[in-house]
């Protein structure tokens, strides 16, 4: 134990005497110092604060990543190319714990660099928001939407198996074109390929999306409820939901239309022990509310018992669209009402749009977002992410250079990561678009993609601090899937070869002048 921390302290030594990594560290505590204070946005508080953390995290991240990998190569070739390889190695030290040990050191500078990167980018986020003069209402939707940490929980599809769907309105489409004496739909005879070849994965992908967007429509005066699962029981707010609506026709442009969001209560029937079920919508000022489309927006639904319960009236019934509502007698909730039963909640949205236009809901839908604990808990996991990230990369600096040399295990480690980055935006092309490859070359590339990528570091999924900037609960479960995918499955190996390499490396090539 002794050795191994003495060659800690040495690790950490050599890393302070390169001149590399001293003009790195001025860089680094430039720009954290600096990031911060000079970051630009649209103004509102949420904005700035959203981007101050994502851009000054990610920031001190890749510059520390890029210090790791370059530390992690020098200080394991060091060794061989000053000829002092063999001074440790004739001691009873073995090679592997000198391997280990100056991972070690150098994982625990830059953990220390880090921390305090973290220490002054969190406390200098706090000053503007306290310093800065922000108009009525921001502040509190600062600490509602990015100064927290909210699990989000999706919609309940409502088609549990939309491919089996998709399988069953083409046989259905088929069976009619059979009976016409065809051998397919006209109109599907136009979807061709590059190759002019019949294009059946584009029309499932046409029939996929035209299912996905039906589920989502919802004409004027109808209203649409969606159902979410695995619900804590004891919610009672505040709880936000964030959204994004457009009409099919629109395009790009934001338009405007009215609706009415409501949440299903449980109320509590008195000395019956039963409880009764009713949609209560929450109405500002009597009025519909007016969304914009084409943008995400959040908003909080009234808790039970809210002390904001005089700012929205509890409706059964409308007028016409956009007019006062006519407000029947309907309780309001309170604190023996349920949000949640079974642990199940339903949220509901009554379109009352002027212009008669269908409207449709992005994605699966409105996410529900409850917050579950602070920010500051939320920004500790965010930085050990990080460091998870850092430690990938000094793992393969080291694991590549002793393999090499330093300037091989450099470029080893970047053509690595382009090799991962580049499969997974093949894969991705693939995915997003929902097209199946067509020709050999396209179905080499997906497929042998698909299995590398399993194989493969991907620095993407490092990115707590997206999560963090938009105020989302950076899970216990994405951290360890993060560790054990990335680092045990990906990382490990590589630096157990490295390891392996290091430890069967030539004493002579020492003492080889070169």
């Amino acid at each position: 134990m002794t050795a191994f921390l003495a060659i800690v302290r040495l690790t950490c030594r050599s890393a302070f005497r390169s001149n590399f990594f001293r003009g790195t560290i001025l860089f680094f505590i430039g720009v954290t110092l600096l990031m911060p204070l000079i970051v630009k946005s649209d103004g509102t508080a949420v904005s700035m604060i959203k981007i101050t953390l994502e851009y000054s995290l990610t920031l001190a991240a890749a510059l520390l990543s890029i210090s790791a990998v370059w530390l992690g190569a020098s200080e394991i070739t060091a060794d061989v190319e000053d000829k002092r390889l063999q001074m440790v190695a004739v001691k009873p030290v073995a090679r592997p714990l000198i391997y280990l040990a100056k991972f070690t050191g150098i994982l625990a500078i830059h953990a220390l660099l880090l921390l305090i990167a973290a220490v002054i980018i969190y406390a200098l986020t706090f000053y503007r928001v306290a310093s800065m003069d922000f108009a009525p209402g921001e502040k509190e939707q600062l600490y509602a939407e990015i100064l927290t940490a909210r699990r989000i929980y999706q919609p309940d599809p409502a088609q549990k198996n939309i491919d089996q769907a998709v399988e069953e309105e083409i046989r259905k489409h088929l069976e009619v074109a059979r009976m016409q004496g065809k051998d397919m739909p006209d109109d599907w005879k136009t979807v061709r390929t590059k190759t002019g070849e019949f294009d059946e994965q584009e029309i499932r992908r046409r029939l996929r999306d035209r299912m996905r967007l039906a589920e989502s429509a919802i004409a004027p005066g109808a209203y649409k409820d969606w159902t979410y699962s695995n619900l804590p029981e004891n919610l009672d707010g505040p709880v936000r939901i964030r959204y994004k609506t457009f009409f099919e026709l629109s395009g790009n442009n934001q338009d405007k239309t009215h609706g009415v969001w409501g949440w299903k209560y449980h109320f509590a029937i008195p000395d019956s022990g039963k409880t009764v079920e009713l949609p209560v919508y929450f109405v500002p000022d009597n009025m519909a509310l007016e969304l914009l489309t084409m943008q995400t927006t959040e908003f909080e639904i009234a808790p039970r018992g809210a002390p904001e319960r005089a700012q929205y009236t509890c409706a059964r019934g409308f007028g016409k669209a956009g007019q006062n509502l006519i407000t029947y007698a309907a309780p309001y909730p309170q604190q023996d009402t349920l949000m949640v039963k079974d642990g199940k909640g339903q949220l509901r949205f009554l379109s009352l749009d002027k212009k008669g236009k269908t409207l449709y809901f992005a994605g699966n839908g409105p996410e529900l977002l409850v917050p579950v604990t602070g920010f500051f808990n939320n920004y500790c996991r965010t930085v050990l992410v990080l460091l998870f990230l850092i430690m990938a990369f000094a793992a393969m600096g080291m694991a590549f250079s002793a393999c090499f040399s330093l300037a091989s295990g450099i470029f080893l480690t970047l053509a690595y990561l382009i090799w991962g980055i580049s499969t997974r935006f093949v894969l991705d092309l693939f995915t997003n678009t929902a097209v199946a490859p067509h020709n050999i070359l396209e179905k080499f590339n997906y497929y042998a993609g698909k299995y590398i990528d399993m194989l493969l570091f991907d620095p993407s999924s490092f990115a707590a601090q997206e999560k963090l900037s938009s105020g989302e609960l950076v899970e216990f479960s994405y951290i360890s899937a993060v560790f054990v995918l990335q680092i045990v499955i990906k990382i490990l190996p590589v630096f157990l070869v490295g390891l392996w390499v290091y430890s069967k490396r030539e004493l002579a090539l020492a003492g080889k002048d070169r």
